[in-house]
């Protein structure tokens, strides 16, 4: 179970009744400097904009393996522009969901994995266990947020 108490703030449930605000304080100011670009992307789907995000931070994971820093880290940058996008286009269209936001939830997740472990397979010389540890971590994402 999600334990995503709030789409609408970002309000996180995390044991005995406490919560933790992750970014609602920012949204405002993200939202503003983002709305001429939702704007300009009207008629795209927000789950479309986290579909090509999800492969962008993906793509930033397989140029990191590869050992290229510089691309990985342009399309690691377009991946967090296109995550602030996709909420910004579905708040600006009123199709908010709790299936979107758990899309992107999850796509955010798998990048958070990927990243690191594709800067582990990049790296000059891994330790053996580099490799199986950044794998498991990634994994330890991924299962958390599913």
């Amino acid at each position: 179970m999600c334990p995503l108490t709030n789409w609408d703030t970002a309000e996180w449930e995390i044991g005995w009744g406490v919560r933790s605000m992750f970014d609602g304080s920012l949204r405002g100011v993200r939202d503003v400097a983002l709305a001429p670009l939702a704007r300009a992307l009207g008629s795209v789907s927000p789950t479309t904009l986290t579909a090509i995000g999800l492969v962008v931070g993906i793509g930033s994971a397989g140029s990191a393996a590869a050992g290229n820093q510089n691309l990985a880290l342009g399309l690691w940058l377009a991946n967090r522009l296109i995550d602030g996008l996709d909420g910004a286009v579905a708040r600006q269209q009123e199709t908010t969901s709790d299936r979107g936001g758990y899309f992107d939830l999850l796509a955010d997740f798998i990048v958070y994995a990927a990243v690191p472990v594709g800067l582990v397979i990049g790296s000059p010389a891994p330790d053996g266990l580099a490799v199986p540890l950044g794998l498991l971590l990634g994994s330890f994402y991924v299962n958390a947020v599913s």
